[in-house]
C-alpha cells in the first residue's frame, strides 16, 4: 500500500460510535486506516507501514494486548509505537498493556486535543 507524505496510523477499533470520531478527529492529519479486528490487521500489517497503531483491549478475536505482543514480535514493526486507547479504566489494564510492550495508553473517553499531543508525544510533530 503506498504511503502518502503524512505519518500513517492504524487503528483496531470495534465501536462504531468511536470509528466516527476517530476518523473525523484524525483523517485531517493523518493518513489514517480504520480496521474492526485483530485478524484484519495481522494479514495486512506489514503492507500498511504503520508510523503508530492504536489498539482497543477488548477488541473481537484477537484483543489489542495479544495484537501487541504480536506486533512486538514482528520483524520491522517492534519499534512502530503502539498506543492503547481503551474504556477500562483499571490498573490492571495498564499494567497488562505495558507489559504486552504498548508505547503508550489513554483512556476513553479523551477529547481530540489529548489524542493529538498523545500521538505528538509519540511520533513527532503534526
Amino acid at each position: 500500500m503506498a504511503q502518502t507524505e503524512r505519518p500513517r496510523i492504524v487503528s483496531v477499533e470495534d465501536d462504531a460510535d468511536v470509528q466516527d470520531v476517530l476518523r473525523g478527529w484524525l483523517t485531517p492529519h493523518f493518513d489514517f486506516i480504520l480496521m474492526k479486528d485483530g485478524e484484519e490487521l495481522l494479514e495486512d500489517i506489514e503492507e500498511l507501514d504503520p508510523d503508530l497503531v492504536m489498539l482497543d483491549i477488548g477488541l473481537p478475536g484477537p484483543d489489542g494486548l495479544r495484537l501487541c505482543q504480536r506486533l512486538r514480535h514482528t520483524p520491522g514493526l517492534a519499534e512502530v509505537p503502539i498506543l492503547i486507547f481503551t474504556g477500562r479504566d483499571d490498573d490492571e489494564a495498564f499494567v497488562s498493556s505495558l507489559d504486552a510492550g504498548a508505547s503508550s495508553f489513554l483512556l476513553k473517553p479523551v477529547d481530540k486535543e489529548t489524542l493529538l499531543d498523545k500521538i505528538e508525544e509519540l511520533i513527532g510533530p503534526l
